[in-house]
């Protein structure tokens, strides 16, 4: 059977390791080809149509977070996408991937070691999903894995100098995609759709 090549795209590091597992789980015998890190949701909105060109040599699977659009209508708008090729496919993060992080509520209550119930249930209806989780890993009893994930050095709450190590590895090895799915609709659907795609 010929190897099934991919690309994937993503903002940072952490979409690219959602993506990865994504692909592993759901499309098993899926090579991944190239990895674009874009580091940032400009880059991406940049060369979106590059990367919808490249999909007709290569499949691309393209991971962005919806932030302060009012839906994926209005961004793909403000993006100027008009078409997706069938092997293309762009999901958008609702409103962030931390969201979908979020969602596997045991995982990351068990990560963070914090109580279930301080996790919201539906992390796709938070203003600030990065937020939530960095005031959550904040509370931490977790010491040493707190500092490693929240700044102590900034009067606003930000990223810690291993909170992308971290977060890609709790991916890596303990997400549970298929508890996280009934917590987000964008995720289940990025999922349905990964299924799906045609490689």
């Amino acid at each position: 059977m010929p190897i099934k090549k991919v690309a994937i795209v993503g903002e940072d590091e952490l979409s690219l390791a959602i993506l990865t597992k994504l692909l592993n789980n759901y499309q098993t015998d899926a090579c991944i080809e190239y990895s674009f890190l874009a580091r940032g949701f400009g880059n991406i909105k940049t060369n979106i149509s590059k990367y919808i060109n490249a999909s007709q040599v290569l499949p691309h699977v393209i991971l962005t977070d919806l932030d302060n659009y009012t839906c994926a209508r209005s961004l793909f708008t403000d993006w100027n996408i008009t078409v997706i090729p069938p092997r293309c496919l762009f999901r958008i993060a609702v409103k962030e991937v931390e969201a979908w992080i979020l969602s596997d509520r045991q995982g990351v209550a068990d990560l963070l070691g914090i109580q279930l119930n301080k996790i919201p249930p539906y992390p796709e209806q938070v203003q600030d999903p990065k937020e939530v989780f960095l005031n959550l890993a904040k509370k931490s009893r977790r010491k040493g894995l707190s500092a490693e994930l929240v700044s102590k050095n900034s009067a606003n709450i930000m990223i810690g100098p291993l909170y992308n190590f971290r977060m890609c590895e709790f991916v890596r090895n303990s997400w549970n995609v298929e508890l996280a799915i009934q917590n987000s609709n964008s995720l289940s659907k990025a999922v349905s759709r990964i299924t799906e795609l045609q490689l």
